[in-house]
């Protein structure tokens, strides 16, 4: 007998939100404190006036005559090199530390990342946040989207719902794709901010329109299950999943494998399925491994 894909598709989407980073926290401390003074005096940053080099001189001279977009160009020009080592990412770093203390707020992203993630450097997530608060504050934002993450899950501070929300929506006003993604999340789940579902799907209506791989899953999931004020629509659901799944999220290719699976949505093809729990595992979706494990064949 074939499994029905919208039983199969309801508990997916509990398992996705769970997976999506979304920490129950409570409530933060919104009252102003040595933070926000801090934060209010890095938007008034002013960079340094570039000093006089000689004619030619090459990125890291200009970097050192505080220049930060010269700084940037001769970090990325570092990492890009296939023969670079840890002496050229610590150099790396160095470049854009200096660019980001010269009020450059994608540098400090940048440099923040290379530390969080430990790229040719030691990983130390405290450095990193810092570098975030800054990139934040100088309107990164990249910056303000890490920094909500970490806000939320409680990474290098105390986990905040509230200052979370506040620093997704930051970087949404700034343009950031995964942090009005983040921003619709917490209006779903009621984290930092009033429950609101009708926001939530406005926010990710608008950026999977842009291709943002996770606003995409959550509409999938909305159309799987029929919640959230929409309809049940399989088809569409699939659409979704599949535009995701295209942008690098496993749990929606595990979804679209689902419907192939079911054969609701889209016509049944064992073979596609497979094929699709394959890329979700590979992304590191531990459920679709072990549906590949157990065989995919509905009972």
């Amino acid at each position: 007998m074939r499994a029905s894909a919208p039983r199969l598709t309801l508990a997916l989407l509990g398992a996705a939100f769970a997976a999506s980073g979304c920490a129950s926290s409570p409530p933060g401390d919104a009252r102003p404190g040595a933070r926000d003074r801090e934060i209010a005096a890095l938007r008034a940053c002013e960079p340094p006036a570039p000093g006089p080099v000689p004619d030619g001189a090459d990125d890291a001279a200009r970097c050192l005559a505080d220049d930060p977009l010269a700084c940037r160009r001769a970090a990325d020009r570092l990492l890009r090199d296939p023969r670079a080592g840890s002496a050229e990412s610590e150099r790396a770093l160095a470049l854009l530390e200096r660019a980001c203390r010269a009020c450059e707020g994608d540098a400090c992203y940048l440099a923040g990342s290379m530390l969080d993630m430990g790229f040719g450097v030691g990983k130390d997530e405290r450095r990193a946040n810092d570098h975030y608060v800054r990139g934040c504050a100088l309107a990164s934002p990249d910056a303000c989207h890490a920094l909500g993450v970490n806000q939320e899950l409680g990474v290098a501070q105390p986990a905040s719902a509230a200052d979370a929300a506040a620093t997704y929506r930051r970087a949404c006003d700034l343009g950031s794709l995964p942090g009005c993604t983040a921003l619709g999340t917490m209006y779903a789940r009621g984290l930092g901010v009033a429950g609101n579902m009708p926001e939530a799907r406005l926010l990710w209506e608008v950026t999977c329109e842009h291709d943002e791989p996770r606003a995409c899953a959550h509409l999938g999931f909305l159309f799987a299950s029929g919640t959230g004020g929409v309809p049940q629509d399989t088809s569409k659901a699939a659409s979704l999943f599949a535009r995701a799944c295209m942008g690098g999220d496993g749990r929606s290719c595990e979804g679209l494998g689902l419907f192939y699976l079911a054969g609701e949505g889209v016509s049944h093809d064992g073979d596609r399925a497979r094929r699709l729990f394959q890329i979700a595992c590979d992304a590191g979706a531990g459920t679709a491994c072990a549906r590949l494990q157990a065989g995919t064949e509905p009972e």
